[in-house]
């Protein structure tokens, strides 16, 4: 038999072996950093905690405040509260990002 006809067919084989077996054994983090699964089924429980556990703690809050004769706080309050926060660790953040880009510069 002539060799490059072995060379040529055992090459083709070999591709296609290889293409078979990608086929059946697909790399499991490309496929979840495609798809993004892990990240949404993280956001989807972090939702479900947050919707069932944050009344539920400020319940208990407000119990240990009208316990000790302080004011209640609201959902509405506490979520203001949060957002304020956030903005603020924004803001830090590029100011932060900004005095990084002065320096580099």
């Amino acid at each position: 038999m002539d060799p490059f006809i072995v060379i040529v067919f055992g090459g083709l084989g070999l591709a296609l072996a290889a293409v078979v077996w990608l086929g059946t054994h697909p790399p499991k983090r490309f496929v979840s950093e495609v798809l993004n699964r892990r990240d949404n089924e993280r956001w989807a429980t972090q939702l479900q905690i947050e919707s069932e556990e944050v009344p539920q703690m400020l319940e208990s809050a407000n119990a240990y405040r009208r316990a000790r004769g302080i004011p209640e706080v609201s959902i509405e309050h506490f979520e203001a509260k949060a957002a304020h926060t956030q903005r603020a660790l924004i803001r830090q953040a590029e100011r932060h990002r900004a005095a990084m880009s002065h320096s580099d510069g």
